[in-house]
């Protein structure tokens, strides 16, 4: 549902799978801040294997990532894919990096690395536990928080440390919460709509398992589409 949000808004939408499977980032690394820059660079670009993440460079995000953008370049030419890439690599500066849970604090920590046109996060970073934020935290990134949303219900089971994540990435800096449905100038979105369960709520903010209206319309479509235009 989300990406067709985006393709609707007049995106070239490309929904990335990766390796994302087993516990949490959160579960796996607990209140250790190095152990999240670990899983998170493995995942991202293969290196430095380890216990917690074995993610090998042929199935790293980076890899794929690149290798689909050729391939799209080749097989879609009219979508002009190849402006995507400069020389074989990825263009950062025209992505816009979207992702939920463990995709949203991907794409943080990618634009930590990267200064990327946009990132859109969805119950997410979770990158925070007790108080102790992810390693790579601790500096300033490459993307300012100005091209950095997050949005969350409030009943999220993960909220505390998702609006911890948020308070390190200095979104408070870019506008102060909105408690909002259909959005409107901040950079910290903040749902109050009932959407089940803690462990519900954290997975309904973009998924296609989040509630509709009788005519099948996404209740947080406003929101996305709000969200998908700051990031033009």
């Amino acid at each position: 549902m989300f990406l067709r949000t985006a393709v609707a808004s007049g995106y070239n939408v490309l929904g990335l799978d990766y390796w994302n499977r087993g516990k949490s980032v959160v579960n796996t690394c607990g209140g250790d801040p190095e152990c999240y820059t670990a899983v998170q660079r493995n995942r991202f670009d293969g290196t430095v294997p380890s216990a917690v993440s074995n993610v090998e460079p042929a199935n790293s995000i980076l890899n794929r990532l690149t290798l689909a953008l050729t391939q799209l370049e080749t097989v879609d030419p009219a979508g002009q894919w190849g402006r995507y890439l400069d020389h074989g690599q990825v263009d950062w500066s025209r992505i816009v990096l979207a992702g939920h849970s463990q995709g949203g604090g991907e794409s943080a920590y990618i634009a930590h690395l990267h200064l990327v046109h946009g990132v859109l996060m969805f119950s997410s970073p979770v990158l925070t536990d007790d108080g102790a934020p992810a390693a790579w935290m601790r500096e300033p990134g490459m993307t300012p928080a100005s091209r950095m949303y997050g949005f969350v219900n409030q009943n999220d089971m993960y909220f505390s440390k998702i609006a911890g994540s948020w308070s390190v990435l200095q979104l408070q800096q870019a506008g102060s919460p909105a408690l909002v449905d259909v959005p409107r100038g901040s950079h910290q979105l903040v749902s109050t709509l009932d959407m089940g369960t803690p462990a519900e709520a954290h997975g309904r903010t973009v998924t296609d398992g989040t509630a509709q209206s009788p005519d099948g319309v996404p209740l947080y479509q406003p929101t996305w589409e709000w969200m998908l235009d700051q990031t033009k």
